[in-house]
């Protein structure tokens, strides 16, 4: 099965939600939650440009610019633009002694900027699978294999992932 780097937006919000109460220091998790959705952001447009837009990862710390470059040339500028900034805070957190990245306000805009980076690049997506959104408030769009899915409530830009549906209606 692929992993669904989108799940580290899922760690990420646990690290800012209870970082302290579940024993980890404030400031380390604040710091985790950063790194943790900029990855999110990052290996989820790689994969998507690997597959869609002829991108050829080669796999190491040069992947980070040459990503960006490639999306910005490829009509993502925006997407280009956060995962920049997403790394900018990243290096912060991940490097330096002292930094001002590690504050409340930084992981909450991290989460934001990851999280639209990996709803942008799934709409596309849905669109070239000529999957139907739902327009109605309260319906449910599920796809997706057994073992990874997607569910959409409400709007497209309202998912998550699950590995199982409780509901067997909704296979």
């Amino acid at each position: 099965m692929v992993f669904a780097w989108s799940e580290f937006l899922d760690i990420a919000r646990f690290l800012h939600n209870h970082g302290n109460t579940a024993g980890i220091p404030q400031e380390a998790a604040y710091r985790c939650a950063v790194s943790r959705a900029y990855y999110a952001a990052f290996c989820h447009s790689r994969n998507y440009a690997a597959t869609r837009m002829q991108y050829i990862p080669e796999r190491s710390e040069k992947d980070h610019k040459k990503l960006r470059l490639h999306l910005a040339q490829r009509g993502l500028p925006d997407v280009s633009r956060n995962l920049d900034r997403l790394r900018q805070w990243r290096n912060d957190c991940d490097y330096d002694n002292q930094t001002p990245t590690s504050t409340e306000t930084t992981v909450l805009n991290a989460i934001s900027r990851a999280d639209h980076i990996v709803t942008s690049l799934l709409l596309p997506y849905l669109m070239a699978v000529d999957v139907k959104v739902p327009a109605c408030e309260d319906t449910r769009l599920v796809i997706g294999s057994p073992e990874q899915r997607m569910i959409f409530n409400k709007s497209p830009s309202m998912y998550r992932t699950q590995d199982r549906i409780d509901n067997p209606a909704m296979r």
